[in-house]
C-alpha cells in the first residue's frame, strides 16, 4: 500500500508542475507579444510636393502689324487653325516679315503681303503647309487668311486681309473650289488702317520673283501700290 501511495503522490506532483510550467510559458509569450505590439513605429515624413502648374496654351495669340500707314492688331485662332498659326508665328519670330510690302491691293476684295521685300524681291520661305481651309472659319471682312497658288497645300508666308465679305468666293466649297483659303485670325484693332491701305492707288509693276531654282527673275504684276505700303515689322504682343 505504501508503495502504491508513493507512486500516486509522485504522479500528482509531476502533473501539477507541468501545468505550472505551461502557465508560465504562456504568460511569458503574451508579455513578449504585448511588448512587440507596443513598440511605436517612427512617423512617416510627410513631404509637401508642390503641384505642377497646368500647361496653358494660348489659343488666341495677338500680333501687331506695324505698317507705314499705321498699326493693325490681329488676334490669331490657334484652336481652329493650329498649323497655319504655328507657321505664321515662325515667320514672325524669324523677322521674315520685317521690311516687306503689301504688294497686291484690290479695293473691295483684299490686301496681300508678306512675300516681297521693300525692294520688290520675293523672299525665300520654308516648305508649304497643309491647307486648313475647311476649319469652319469664314473669309468675312477683317479676317486674315493664307495666300496660295491653285494647289491647295501651297501656302508659305504670304497672307491677305479681307476688306469685304469674300466667303462665297474663298471659303471651302465656294467659287474657287472645294479646299478654300485658310482663315486663321481677325483684325481686332486698326481696321481703319486696312481701309486706308485698300484705297491706295495701284497699277502694273515689275517685281522680282523666285524661280524653283531660287533665282530672281523679272515678273510683271498688277494691282501693285504705286506708293509702297511697307510692313515695318510684325511682332507678338506679350500678355
Amino acid at each position: 500500500m505504501k508503495i502504491q501511495f508513493i507512486i500516486i503522490l509522485g504522479i500528482f506532483l509531476f502533473v501539477s508542475c507541468s501545468k505550472q510550467n505551461e502557465s508560465l510559458n504562456s504568460s511569458s509569450n503574451e508579455n513578449d507579444d504585448s511588448k512587440t505590439e507596443n513598440v511605436s513605429q517612427p512617423p512617416l515624413d510627410i513631404v509637401d510636393v508642390p503641384a505642377e502648374e497646368p500647361v496653358t496654351i494660348n489659343n488666341s495669340p495677338q500680333v501687331l502689324i506695324d505698317t507705314s500707314f499705321g498699326e493693325i492688331t490681329i488676334e490669331l485662332d490657334a484652336l481652329n487653325a493650329p498649323i497655319t498659326v504655328k507657321n505664321f508665328l515662325q515667320y514672325v519670330n524669324t523677322k521674315h516679315y520685317d521690311k516687306t510690302i503689301f504688294h497686291r491691293v484690290i479695293e473691295g476684295f483684299m490686301i496681300q503681303g508678306g512675300g516681297f521685300s521693300s525692294e520688290g524681291d520675293e523672299k525665300n520661305t520654308k516648305p508649304p503647309i497643309k491647307n486648313e481651309g475647311k476649319n469652319g472659319l469664314t473669309n468675312k471682312k477683317g479676317t486674315i487668311a493664307m495666300a496660295r497658288t491653285q494647289v491647295a497645300d501651297s501656302a508659305t508666308s504670304q497672307f491677305f486681309i479681307n476688306t469685304a465679305d469674300n466667303s462665297r468666293g474663298l471659303d471651302a466649297g465656294g467659287a474657287n473650289g472645294p479646299d478654300g483659303y485658310a482663315v486663321f485670325g481677325k483684325v481686332i484693332e486698326g481696321i481703319e488702317v486696312v481701309d486706308k491701305i485698300e484705297k491706295v492707288k495701284v497699277g502694273p509693276k515689275t517685281l522680282r520673283s523666285l524661280s524653283p531654282q531660287g533665282k530672281l527673275y523679272a515678273s510683271p504684276n498688277s494691282n501693285v501700290p504705286t506708293q509702297s505700303v511697307i510692313i515695318e515689322s510684325i511682332s507678338i504682343i506679350e500678355n
